[in-house]
């Protein structure tokens, strides 16, 4: 098994990962519950995980078992105001890996693997946003060193 850098051959299997992190993320509040149109909603995700793949300043990477895809991590480099100091960022859009391979520390990997890819790029500082209902996700990012940063609300309009 390895960590590498995802490919276009490997849209369907990492489409499948991101229907179940989507599924997972259900519990906590309706606002990740997908389209029903199943068609759709592949083709959509198809264009985004290919949009993140082309990312300049992104790092899409797979963890590849022989030519089955069990995880997947979407990393990039954004922009605050530029009138803070150090107003680039690292940021993770999702980070996945199937139940299978849990607690073996392929999550760690992945995490860890753009960290030094933002290192690599002069990034200062990472950040992550889970929902707040996610514990097994609050403990996970807890545990690799992130901590705190700002308080984020919803409210739902009528």
């Amino acid at each position: 098994m390895k960590i590498r850098r995802a490919k276009e051959s490997d849209i369907e299997q990492i489409c499948e990962l991101g229907f179940k992190l989507l599924k997972y993320h259900t519990k906590f509040r309706k606002y990740y519950h997908p389209i029903k149109d199943s068609t759709k909603r592949k083709r959509l995700q198809r264009k985004y995980f290919r949009t993140e793949m082309k990312r300049r300043n992104g790092l899409f990477l797979v963890i590849d078992d022989e030519g089955k895809i069990a995880g997947y991590s979407i990393s990039k480099i954004e922009k605050d105001p530029p009138i803070l100091l150090n107003y680039l960022k690292g940021t993770f859009a999702e980070i996945f890996v199937e139940e299978e391979y849990r607690n073996q520390g392929w999550g760690t990997k992945l995490l860890q693997t753009s960290l030094d890819w933002f290192k690599k790029k002069k990034i200062k500082r990472a950040i992550v946003a889970y929902d707040a209902k996610n514990k097994k996700g609050e403990n996970f990012y807890k545990g690799a060193g992130f901590g705190p940063f700002q308080n984020q609300y919803e409210v739902y309009l009528k």
